[in-house]
């Protein structure tokens, strides 16, 4: 964590350009994550994006083992005093809760931490009938059952000789499991042929909000910081989301959208947005303060 000694006239684009590197360090692609596995969901508190606890049903939706990325070990809520561990679970941010001492709350024998795992987020096929192990408990249990060929899956990442996997066609009942190491003899790339539709689905359209929450969330954090450390009053910069047809638009907040202090994050934020998009018809540009993702021309 950074300190500020410097004077306030200067204080301001300092900490923008410690901002801009804090924000993209933690939101670049990186090969490796640590994971938190919920053995047992229902025994942990659990908040989503806007810290609220999670419903009854999605709770229920949380199959036993699910394994989430964690982002963050140990943050504070924006009442200043829930903490909580901060993960990443189906590109939306979700809030593992801990006790004051910082220990998450019922995670004794309900929790397991799995250091610098290997990502992987690959969708594969079976093509050896019965030749794969899919266990939804973790560590894998003997008892577990063999997926079938043609059976599709999306392999998250490894953890020594253990794969992390979901199921696709279970994907509304988030059904994960882990898969040994071997399994791979018994599965093949897939590929899936782009579609040409001006309608952006729901899935990359998780994956375009998902840098935007990050950003911020590192804004709110690192704003707030900043106000306390110098004793002014500067404002949060927000992207908020605006409702533009088949295409989707976020506008940052005044004075931001028409001062130019966060075009170097802004424009680092286009590329991943365009990362995602590759192989797409849709393009991500920024200009007048204002991000926006639509179809391509021909």
């Amino acid at each position: 964590m950074y300190q500020i000694f410097y004077h306030k006239a200067s204080s301001t684009h300092l900490f923008l350009a410690c901002l801009i590197g804090f924000v993209y360090c933690s939101v670049a692609s990186a090969t490796s994550a640590d994971f938190i596995v919920l053995l047992s969901p229902q025994a942990l508190t659990i908040y989503n994006q806007y810290e609220q606890p999670l419903s009854a049903t999605e709770k229920s939706q949380l199959s036993p083992c699910v394994p989430m990325q964690i982002m963050q070990t140990d943050v504070t809520l924006g009442d200043q005093i829930t903490r909580a561990m901060q993960c990443n679970f189906e590109q939306k941010t979700v809030y593992v809760l801990k006790n004051e001492q910082g220990e998450i709350i019922n995670g004794k024998g309900n929790v397991q931490i799995l250091k610098a795992c290997g990502l992987i987020e690959d969708t594969v096929e079976i093509v050896k009938d019965g030749a794969v192990l899919f266990s939804q408990q973790y560590p894998i249990a003997s008892s577990s059952g063999r997926l079938k060929k043609g059976e599709i899956l999306t392999v998250l990442f490894r953890s020594g000789k253990t794969f992390a996997v979901r199921l696709d066609r279970d994907r509304t009942a988030m059904r994960y499991g882990w898969c040994p190491a071997n399994a791979q003899s018994a599965w093949r790339k897939t590929r899936t042929e782009s579609v040409v539709d001006t309608t952006i689905a729901p899935l990359v359209r998780d994956e375009l909000n998902a840098p935007i929450e990050r950003a911020n969330n590192l804004y709110k954090k690192f704003f707030s910081e900043f106000n306390h450390a110098t004793g002014m009053q500067k404002s949060v910069p927000v992207w908020r989301p605006i409702t533009n047809g088949a295409g989707l638009r976020w506008t940052l907040n005044a004075p931001y959208d028409h001062t130019g202090e966060l075009n170097e994050s802004t424009g680092r934020l286009v590329e991943e947005m365009r990362d995602v998009l590759i192989g797409k018809p849709f393009s991500a540009v920024y200009e007048n303060g204002e991000l926006t993702v639509k179809p391509k021309r021909n």
